[in-house]
């Protein structure tokens, strides 16, 4: 054989030899942009994750604030039109709509804030744990040929403060800020858009043909160990990137669905992932002002049935036919009625800080409805404690004038002919006095003179001012 077909025979063999270990060509090198990108994806989105659920969690508080609003509003229009037609109707109302803005603020205090914390906590530090790996391979990389992060089989990636080869990859945190969340890419289905691997050494070709990265193998020849390999295998990003003890390819835990997260039982993610399941939403039964009716809903009749019948156990139909009796046959239209007349009860001005006349529905300053609130309930207290003293001045003028009535009787018999008692050892030597107990029921019976129940008719016989006489006005 020529010396030239030895070479070219030569040449061959080596070429085959390369063509048979595609594995070992790609073991130690960067990871390629189908790799990466999802990982960046992932931690752009996990960064408006707290401007999120502090979005979701303002939502919730301010429907619950307008319950609030609301049940100030129906005491207002209570102490306004106290005793006519609608108040009973509107102090129901009042009593539902605070009960429901009561449980909200112990639901928020007892469940929601735990939930919010958690699920901050865990989306962040998963960031924190994706975004040192990114950054720790994105700086890990010479000017032009070696490097741990490519964008296809051996060029490096662009490394810019805010990107990785064009892709948004900020690697931090950015200032908290109330906004939408609408994740794409982490969950309550699971982390679905991540690249994965079963195996090390899959040919799903994580990793590129050329540009060396030594961080990626975790063995002394052509990893970062010194004298032999790691004792174990090494874990980045919280266990989605494990890294070999030999020169192999690396394995992408598959996390992207709530089966294979268990499987994997990797904690940062499947903590992560329990937050991201039990976060807080906007919305829910529990921040809803439901008030299109009062008996059929659970938690519209509890309060109802305490209200009405003195009781919160069920007790057969009896609320049903109570809240029917107040509020007609159709409870939906009733309710809607009544608040309709809450709000646009007029509201004159400079009463409770309000400056020109309004409608109560138009007022939502919380100062203005507490102070128009009071405003109405000192009015009607007043109105009670004048009504109060004209009935104390009456049976005080009443008591004085049976006084003196009996005092002008000087004998037993006319004493207690005319309502009053004897108090003397005989027929003419004593006192005539007020009897109590016959003062009392004439006072009750509307002044006419007559005794409870209607045993006489002696005052009110009389219609001339000659004729009333003998203890009677």
């Amino acid at each position: 054989m020529s010396g030239a077909a030895q070479v070219i025979r030569l040449l061959l063999t080596i070429a085959l030899a390369c063509l048979g270990q595609p594995a070992t060509a790609a073991a130690h090198f960067g990871l390629v942009k189908l790799s990466w990108e999802p990982m960046c994806q992932l931690s752009e989105e996990l960064d408006g994750a707290g401007g999120g659920v502090l979005d979701a969690a303002d939502s919730n508080l301010a429907s619950t604030q307008s319950m609030f609003r609301a049940e100030i509003r129906l005491r207002i229009y209570v102490a306004k039109n106290l005793g006519k037609k609608d108040t009973t109707k509107a102090e129901i109302l009042r009593a539902l709509i605070g009960w429901k803005a009561s449980q909200a603020i112990t639901h928020f205090k007892e469940t929601d804030i735990k939930k919010i914390i958690d699920f901050t906590r865990h989306t962040a530090y998963l960031k924190g744990r994706l975004d040192e790996t990114l950054h720790l391979l994105a700086q890990a990389r010479e000017a032009t040929t070696n490097g741990c992060l490519l964008t296809t089989g051996s060029t490096l990636a662009t490394i810019q403060a805010d990107d990785i080869g064009g892709v948004t990859c900020r690697r931090k945190l950015s200032n908290l800020a109330k906004a939408p969340y609408s994740p794409q890419h982490a969950t309550t289905a699971g982390f679905a858009n991540l690249r994965h691997d079963t195996s090390a050494g899959n040919a799903a070709a994580h990793q590129g043909g050329g540009g060396e990265c030594k961080l990626l193998v975790a063995e002394h020849t052509q990893g970062f160990m010194t004298a032999d390999a790691a004792a174990a295998a090494i874990e980045l990003a919280g266990g989605c990137v494990t890294v070999p003890t030999s020169d192999a390819t690396i394995n992408l835990a598959d996390l992207t669905t709530p089966t294979k997260i268990a499987t994997a039982n990797k904690h940062v993610w499947t903590a992560a992932f329990e937050a991201i399941k039990n976060t807080v939403v906007k919305g829910g039964a529990k921040y809803t002002n439901d008030t299109t009716k009062v008996a059929g809903n659970s938690d519209t009749e509890l309060v109802a049935r305490a209200i009405l019948t003195g009781k919160t156990e069920a007790a057969g139909t009896d609320t049903e036919n109570k809240v029917a009796k107040i509020f007609g046959d159709n409870q939906e239209v009733e309710i809607k009625r009544i608040l309709g007349e809450v709000d646009s009860t007029p509201i004159p001005a400079n009463i409770g800080g309000v400056p020109s006349a309004t409608t109560l529905g138009a007022i939502i300053d919380e100062l203005q409805l507490q102070a128009v609130l009071s405003h109405y309930t000192l009015q009607h207290a007043q109105h009670v404690s004048e009504l109060t003293q004209q009935i104390l001045k009456q049976g005080s003028s009443a008591e004085g004038a049976n006084e003196a009535e009996c005092d002008k009787h000087k004998d037993n018999k006319t004493c207690t002919q005319n309502k009053c008692k004897w108090d003397g050892t005989t027929e003419k030597d004593g006192k005539c006095k007020v009897d109590g107990s016959k003062v009392t029921t004439q006072t009750t019976a509307g002044g006419t003179g007559e005794e409870t129940g209607g045993t006489t008719d002696k005052c009110g016989k009389h219609k001339k001012q000659e004729e009333c006489k003998d203890g009677c006005r």
